[in-house]
């Protein structure tokens, strides 16, 4: 069974960004997960929502402590295709998940052989610190957009309908680049130098 895991910065991060993916992946039979840092002391106060969102996606979730702990956790679980913040986010806590991941993918690819596909997903206005953010890939998301919406939703103390408004302009924004009506749009990242089989996200 194939497996996809989304590694955020903050509760709502994984359903904002890729949940329709994630829910297309899930929907297909795969096993779908969730990873957060066990830091971010504001967050925790999200985990019940985190775990409604979860439970109604079907998706796992899990915390780690440390890079070393989400590198053990992460090789456990070998997923296929990974998902993370893009490393030249606007967002300091994304850009540090970001690295962390990196690293923790590396280091599971070596021991493991997975994962076979790395991407970065959008950011605050596809806004980078070094310019926009450009994907390469891009997901059709309208049989799950009411359902990524009801995922969203679950997060009631981090002002859903604003994000719901907020993801639904770049979902028609990367819909219209790919003659889609509404998508999620990915940058691949190369593990080691190089991107291995073609795309299955």
């Amino acid at each position: 069974m194939k497996k996809l895991s989304f590694i955020g910065a903050h509760c709502d991060d994984a359903e904002i960004w890729a949940g329709g993916t994630m829910l297309k992946h899930r929907d297909q039979g795969e096993e779908v997960s969730i990873f957060l840092p066990a830091d971010a002391e504001r967050e925790m106060r999200h985990l019940d929502e985190q775990r409604a969102s979860c439970e109604k996606g079907g998706f796992a979730y899990f915390l780690y402590e440390t890079r070393k702990d989400l590198i053990e956790k992460l090789t456990a679980i070998a997923p296929d295709i990974l998902i993370t913040h893009w490393d030249d986010d606007t967002h300091r806590d994304h850009r540090r998940v970001s690295q962390d991941v990196i690293e923790a993918a590396q280091r599971c690819m070596r021991t493991t052989e997975k994962p076979t596909e790395m991407y970065f997903c959008t950011t605050y206005n596809g806004l980078g610190l070094h310019g926009d953010f450009s994907p390469d890939h891009y997901v059709n998301i309208e049989p799950y957009i009411d359902r990524k919406n009801e995922l969203i939703r679950c997060f009631e103390g981090k002002s859903p309908e604003h994000w719901i408004r907020y993801a639904t302009v770049l979902h028609e924004l990367y819909g219209f680049r790919c003659r889609y009506k509404q998508a999620e749009g990915f940058k691949r990242f190369g593990l080691l130098g190089y991107y291995g089989a073609g795309s299955t996200l």
